[in-house]
């Protein structure tokens, strides 16, 4: 297909609501936050950054503890902390609220051509849950502790967004 064929028909990049999700991604992202803020007050003081790192180490994420030379990684979830709520209510928050977001935003009003592109709407929520991963990892370090800044753009940034809000996506379409 020649340029001019494919700007005049919209390539799969022009057909994206990039904007819109952006700002689905954003809301997933602190709406996931603000659960786990939630639900840490019933075992724990407020403490943002504490619910900050249980937020990311939902998401397979591992918080690093740096203090002397000497760098130690653990994940609040595996280290045997008791909650009030079960240990799966934890990893099921961002699944939950990117599959939302991908399915809410795939389910407006959009001219969707294959399951394929549904899934590819469903997946832009990364352009707002990305930069608020990315974000958080500075926002919730506290005394020599944060997630894993690497670990956090992989999963939480890229991996869980584009799977799970294009799986969204995909199930908007299937119904």
């Amino acid at each position: 297909m020649s340029r001019q064929a494919q700007r005049s028909s919209g390539g799969l990049i022009e057909k994206l609501p990039v904007k819109a999700g952006a700002i689905a991604g954003a809301f997933a992202y602190v709406g996931g936050y603000l659960v786990t803020v939630v639900f840490s007050l019933m075992d724990t003081s407020f403490n943002h950054t504490f619910a900050g790192r249980l937020f990311y180490n939902a998401h397979f994420v591992d918080s690093e503890f740096s203090q002397g030379g000497r760098t130690e990684t653990y994940n609040l979830l595996s280290e045997g902390l008791e909650f009030t709520v079960p240990e799966l209510f934890w990893y099921l928050v961002p699944v939950a609220l990117l599959l939302y977001a991908g399915y809410a935003l795939t389910n407006r009003q959009y001219r969707i051509d294959s399951q394929g592109h549904a899934a590819a709407i469903g997946a832009t929520v990364v352009a707002g849950y990305l930069p608020l991963v990315l974000l958080g990892t500075f926002l919730f370090e506290e005394e020599g502790a944060s997630p894993e800044t690497g670990t956090a753009i992989i999963l939480a940034g890229l991996f869980f967004p584009l799977v799970l809000g294009g799986i969204g996506g995909y199930v908007a379409t299937t119904r």
